[in-house]
């Protein structure tokens, strides 16, 4: 088996699924290693699945090394973020583990320069996500439960409401391990917002749909109806 110790930099985007894996494995036993594993001072900083899809099947990994001045951090988002199709809570959730990374993790150039991990606002700025969505996602990475993490990494649930979620419980007080209960919860909340999901999705397709009066018209009644909805309440 081919051993490489993992920077940190290659742990900030998610394993494959099960199934993704087996796919990339089957297509890796019939059509071989079509991308190299990438190695920066003596870690693997991409190509985790592919290493062991290689190492299960018994071929010799196709191994590339970085110059040690290239920038792990820039390299793996740069190489990662266009091959995953990831929703704006995924990729909130992986600046913040850029973001969070540990200082120990600097590390420094030939010529004495620090490569370190990211700032919040440069981690957001390389994932395309705004600030705001980056401290919603630490803050679910820092006290939300495993079942609340990993709803928002495979894009089930929202961050901003896994968010508001964790926000209920004291900051300093982290949630204690999930539940049966709490996870049920979780489920039902992740269940609600894929039915509200689809019906947005629906109502989209019949706005596009209608015609310009119609749109219109259907502007005014939403505005009557929140104007009736104000004299309502005391």
């Amino acid at each position: 088996m081919t051993r490489y110790k993992t920077h940190p930099a290659a742990d900030v985007f998610p394993m494959m699924t099960a199934d993704e894996y087996k796919g990339l494995r089957a297509d890796i036993a019939e059509n071989g290693q079509q991308e190299e594993i990438v190695i920066w001072r003596g870690q693997l900083v991409d190509g985790r699945n592919r290493l062991r899809a290689c190492d299960e099947l018994g071929k010799t990994p196709i191994v590339k090394h970085l110059d040690d001045d290239v920038d792990p951090w820039a390299y793996v988002v740069s190489h990662n973020l266009h091959r995953r199709h990831l929703t704006t809570s995924q990729r909130a959730m992986v600046a913040a583990s850029l973001a969070t990374s540990q200082n120990g993790t600097n590390q420094h150039t030939k010529t004495g320069g620090q490569i370190c991990p990211p700032t919040i606002e440069s981690a957001a700025k390389s994932l395309k996500v705004s600030p705001r969505s980056v401290k919603a996602a630490k803050q679910v990475q820092k006290h939300g439960s495993d079942e609340m993490k990993a709803a928002v990494t495979n894009g089930t649930l929202p961050v901003s409401t896994a968010a508001k979620l964790v926000l209920k419980k004291p900051l300093k007080k982290p949630q204690p391990p999930a539940s049966k209960e709490s996870a049920s919860q979780i489920r039902e909340v992740v269940k609600a917002f894929s039915k509200l999901e689809n019906r947005m999705s629906a109502l989209k397709k019949m706005l596009k749909s209608l015609e310009h009066h119609e749109l219109c018209i259907l502007k005014d009644w939403i505005d009557d109806h929140q104007e009736q909805q104000g004299k309502a309440k005391p």
